[in-house]
């Protein structure tokens, strides 16, 4: 389809609005500054621990907007046309569905209960107990699509939501093609921005910010852009998912081939949203892809120097930073959003043995 960019891309005023509308909702996440990693990176890094956040990453942010947003809309029109009652609608008449195997789907379930919102998560058969078990804990009611040899299992998920939100009338949330979810994902840079500015510190060389669809890069390129104007934005990706270096070097979206392993499987998207990539695509530095041999290096220095357990999609940015990849002068000051920490034990143990110090 074709979008209306003013109708269906979020600008500044989204995010500053998001920010008043999650306020007291969200985790004001630290900012970290370790004079260890400011030593192995050779410069000061700052790091927004969104790993922190509820449910354990940023998307917590998007999906809490997102459902305020469709609150006061309903409060606005008691009549919500076109709902069917149903009884996975909940008493103030929303009902919400996404499907997602990972983190989405954990800070959508979050954000609806914590709002008394209904939520359905729809995740292949074959997604983790752990995590059909956590979206469960956080009030969702998951279901499982099936898993077809041959045929992608995410977009069986999809296929699967769509028709329950057509059936039952619920609102089919997406994880980053959404204006008022890119808008949310935003505010995680406009806190990092503010709590700079606290600290004397007025703009910065560059921030990296891990990217799968390029929600979360998108809405904090649209914060930075207003607070911080003369600091570089740049996607990081990992090497096999670099759809965002290829999308951006063409000015227009490349989506990729294939689908090789990668450590960071959270940030596994074949194309740029579409929403994000009119944003990203004005506003972003550049993107870079880094190995999963530079991610896990990463996790382990963020682990000593911060005490922070990121998982391979959280600790792109900081791999970005420590790796040497990006262009900054010397003496400039960078940040990067940690955007997530959602990964176990032995996973952990396992990517600290990927890069040979086991």
């Amino acid at each position: 389809g074709i979008l209306k960019p003013e109708k269906d891309v979020p600008d500044w005023s989204d995010v500053s609005a998001a920010a008043e509308r999650v306020r007291g909702r969200v985790r004001r996440t630290p900012v970290i500054e370790s004079l260890a990693l400011n030593q192995i990176a050779g410069r000061r890094v700052f790091v927004k621990a969104e790993c922190l956040q509820w449910t354990g990453t940023f998307k917590f942010r998007g999906a809490l907007n997102r459902i305020l947003c469709l609150l006061s809309l309903k409060n606005n029109a008691d009549k919500w046309a076109g709902t069917k009652k149903s009884e996975d609608v909940d008493d103030n008449g929303i009902g919400v569905i996404a499907f997602s195997s990972g983190n989405f789907g954990q800070g959508l379930a979050a954000a609806a209960t914590s709002l008394g919102v209904k939520s359905t998560i729809v995740m292949p058969a074959d997604a983790p107990k752990a995590k059909q078990d956590r979206a469960k804990l956080y009030g969702a009611t998951v279901a499982l699509s099936p898993v077809v040899p041959g045929i992608n299992r995410e977009v069986t998920a999809a296929e699967m939501a769509a028709s329950c939100a057509a059936e039952e009338g619920l609102h089919l949330l997406h994880p980053f093609e959404d204006r008022d979810v890119i808008a949310g994902q935003g505010t995680a840079a406009l806190e990092l921005a503010q709590e700079l500015k606290d600290q004397g510190v007025e703009e910065l060389g560059a921030v990296m910010v891990p990217t799968g669809g390029g929600g979360l890069v998108a809405g904090s390129a649209l914060a930075l852009e207003r607070l911080m104007p003369s600091t570089r934005v740049y996607a990081v990706e990992p090497e096999g998912y670099a759809d965002h270096l290829t999308s951006l070097a063409e000015q227009k979206i490349v989506p990729l081939k294939d689908s090789p392993f990668s450590l960071c499987d959270a940030l596994q998207a074949v194309s740029p949203g579409m929403r994000s990539f009119e944003i990203n695509r004005r506003l972003l530095e550049g993107a870079v892809a880094v190995s999963d041999k530079e991610v896990a290096k990463a996790m382990e220095v963020a682990f000593e120097t911060m005490s922070l357990v990121l998982e391979p999609s959280g600790a792109c940015g900081l791999a970005a930073v420590i790796s040497g990849k990006i262009p900054v002068r010397e003496g400039e000051a960078v940040a990067v959003i940690a955007s997530g920490g959602n990964i176990t034990m032995q996973k952990f143990a396992a990517a600290m043995g990927c890069h040979g110090k086991f």
